[in-house]
């Protein structure tokens, strides 16, 4: 009986993780979408914003606003995420620098990141 409950114990914190993981997934393709809106709309573009918690959504334009809403509610980490985009971003030559204010990511683009 103890491996049975030990095994179902372990069943669930791996799909919890596994849920956990797919919400992180969509957030981080949300926030490339905001983007990808933000760079077609506005061109080079020397200050980009990405929501990372509930308290950005309903200042801007955000893309998919109620899909942000659903997973700040779950608890998803808005800026660890966006982080991880940064990350990425800066390996494929981007210069930028970002800080974080009222639950929204500010990216400043410096003109070299367009040529």
């Amino acid at each position: 009986m103890e491996l049975k409950n030990y095994l179902r114990h372990e069943y669930v914190a791996k799909r919890r993780h596994g849920d956990q993981k797919m919400l992180e997934d969509q957030l981080f393709d949300i926030m490339q979408i905001n983007l990808a809106h933000q760079l077609h709309d506005k061109g080079h573009y020397n200050r980009l914003y990405l929501p990372i918690d509930m308290e950005a959504l309903g200042c801007d334009d955000f893309v998919m606003e109620p899909e942000l809403y659903h997973l700040f509610n779950l608890g998803i980490d808005g800026q660890k995420i966006a982080e991880k985009l940064i990350h990425l971003m800066r390996r494929n030559g981007w210069k930028l620098n970002y800080y974080c204010e009222d639950g929204q990511m500010f990216i400043d683009v410096e003109e070299k990141s367009y040529e």
